[in-house]
């Protein structure tokens, strides 16, 4: 895959920031920050979508992939 990007959101908040990617060998790392506007515990939901060089694309989500813990 030649490009991946990927879109963290919390199941309180709705749609969240693009989450920073990054190469590592033979695949990509993504940094996920919480948003400061969620308070409390707060499941987030993961969707990466990911583009090889000939056009061919897959896209994944998980719901409620984990919980961040409230402050």
């Amino acid at each position: 895959m030649s490009r991946s990007k990927s879109r963290p959101r919390t199941t309180t908040a709705g749609t969240g920031p693009r989450a920073t990617t990054a190469r590592k060998g033979s695949g990509f790392t993504a940094t996920v920050e919480r948003p400061s506007r969620v308070h409390g515990d707060a499941y987030v939901t993961l969707r990466v979508t990911a583009t090889d060089a000939a056009g061919n694309s897959v896209t994944q989500t998980v719901d409620r992939a984990y919980q961040h813990r409230g402050a």
